[in-house]
């Protein structure tokens, strides 16, 4: 799939302006998508994606946009702990899958369902990062104890949508969710990883 993928021809939405980022208008997005360019990628489908499972690719969509927000916010603390190449690639992947799970939504004509959930969902994931990390973004060991959280969440979330997908016989959005899910077992692994190393410093400070 990366192969295949053309930065700019999709725009991953940013969250709410109340929860620091510029709200993205569904309609403008939407039209945005009508005017792609598209990739010459086919969809092979058996069935359609219902009401149900587009809000599920909202949740997810919502996890890969508080992620980019989270790391946007601590991104010198985590910068200091897991480096500026490492910081750069998760924002890279969390933007590609998320114009590919826009894509896929929008040749399956559930864009604007998606869009909604994704964006209600991210304001109550955001509230509930501010209560657990509230202003102590100078501390990785919070950011990532959330990030633990978050991954977690995106992992059980995706293999939903993986046995939808399986079912419904929608290739391209199987090959996301294997990818998104290995993606974030990997987000997880890290995180556990590297909060061994600062209970380690912790413990003889």
């Amino acid at each position: 799939m990366d192969s295949n993928h053309r930065p700019g021809v999709y725009k991953t939405p940013a969250l709410p302006t109340e929860l620091y980022s510029p709200f993205f208008e569904v309609s403008k997005l939407y039209r945005a998508f009508q005017k792609k360019e598209t990739l010459g990628e086919i969809c092979y489908t058996d069935g359609m994606i219902n009401d149900f499972i587009a809000k599920k690719l909202g949740e997810v969509l919502s996890f890969a946009n508080v992620s980019t927000d989270t790391y946007e916010r601590g991104r010198a603390t985590l910068i200091a702990v897991i480096g500026a190449e490492r910081v750069a690639d998760i924002e890279e992947k969390n933007r590609i899958h998320g114009e590919e799970l826009m894509r896929i939504a929008t040749d399956a004509g559930v864009i604007d369902a998606v869009l909604t959930k994704a964006t209600s969902d991210a304001r109550e994931l955001m509230k509930m990062r501010e209560l657990y990390i509230a202003n102590n973004w100078d501390a990785a060991n919070e950011i990532l104890e959330w990030s633990g959280f978050a991954e977690g969440a995106a992992i059980v979330h995706w293999g939903l949508i993986r046995g939808a997908a399986e079912t419904l016989n929608n290739e391209a959005l199987l090959t996301l969710c294997e990818e998104a899910i290995n993606w974030h077992y990997e987000l997880l692994e890290m995180a556990e990883s590297e909060l061994g190393s600062i209970g380690q410093d912790k413990a003889t400070a």
